[in-house]
């Protein structure tokens, strides 16, 4: 059996966990879901304290619950993606890391200023002033906030992660950053594929009630089986699945991840200038 271990806030995907189950009913995945302590009673670095804690017992005692702890994928979305992949680099160079991360929307610079940022600074769910009513009760200090612990994004050196999937949202003020982490993980060799949904805004992963969520789940899902080499069978609500083309375009040629989706699946430079397309689309929507 197999274990997924989700690091994104307990509040936020409480309905997103308690789904993940049954779409993963015969894969032989299992889902841990795991809270930490919050700010602003527990500022940076306690989330992060926390995750990698909850990362090193899940190793401990994956083998009492009948799992392989060499076959752990790190998970979440927005915050959680931040922790996900954090956690995939404090634990580098253990005996044991994540098999892959998965990467939903991540913060991944906490003092970014970016096109996606100020162009989608309210009216698409995720506001600019939430951002900062967030980072000021986590990071109360704005020095700490070039910390790689709390943005990855900065950090030296990303080489040595596992395989990652990044999705961002193409109406989201997190777009730029998670493109450029994606971009980031790839110039450090890390095998790195990356979906920009130019029709979605921020929480897509957790709106279940859509086409667009139910999507973007069987992706997630797709994702996480193709890394660990589990049955490819359609998750519910899925398309048909359809064999990649053999030059799939994606961000590293070779094998790269055969997702059970569809949309958008392209280069990184096609990414981009969709993101770019879909932002001068919003920007003209909103002056009409």
């Amino acid at each position: 059996e197999l274990e997924m271990l989700d690091l994104a806030s307990l509040a936020s995907v409480a309905d997103l966990a308690g789904r993940l189950p049954g779409r993963l009913e015969g894969t032989g995945l299992d889902v841990l879901s795991v809270d930490y302590r919050l700010a602003p009673d527990a500022p940076f670095p306690a989330a992060v304290e926390d995750a990698v804690a909850a990362w090193r017992f899940a190793v401990e005692v994956a083998p009492r619950w009948g799992l392989d702890p060499a076959r752990i994928v790190v998970a979440g979305d927005s915050a959680g993606g931040n922790l996900a992949t954090v956690v995939a680099r404090e634990v580098r160079g253990e005996a044991v890391t994540p098999a892959f991360q998965l990467l939903i929307y991540p913060v991944t610079d906490q003092a970014a200023d970016t096109p996606s940022r100020r162009e989608f600074a309210s009216g698409y769910f995720l506001t600019a002033d939430g951002i900062d009513w967030f980072t000021d009760r986590y990071l109360p200090d704005a020095a700490q906030r070039s910390d790689p612990r709390c943005s990855p994004l900065l950090a030296d050196d990303l080489s040595g992660l596992p395989p990652a999937h990044v999705m961002v949202a193409g109406f989201d003020p997190l777009r730029d950053e998670g493109i450029a982490y994606a971009r980031m993980l790839e110039r450090a060799g890390v095998a790195t594929t990356l979906r920009v949904h130019t029709d979605a805004v921020h929480p897509f992963i957790n709106i279940l009630a859509t086409d667009l969520g139910r999507r973007c789940m069987a992706e997630a899902v797709g994702a996480m089986r193709t890394a660990l080499g589990v049955d490819q069978r359609t998750p519910p609500h899925a398309a048909p699945h359809q064999p990649a083309p053999q030059h799939r375009h994606a961000m590293r040629r070779g094998d790269e991840a055969d997702l059970v989706a569809v949309g958008v699946d392209v280069g990184v430079g096609a990414q981009e200038a969709l993101a770019q397309r879909a932002g001068e689309a919003a920007h003209r929507a909103g002056g009409e």
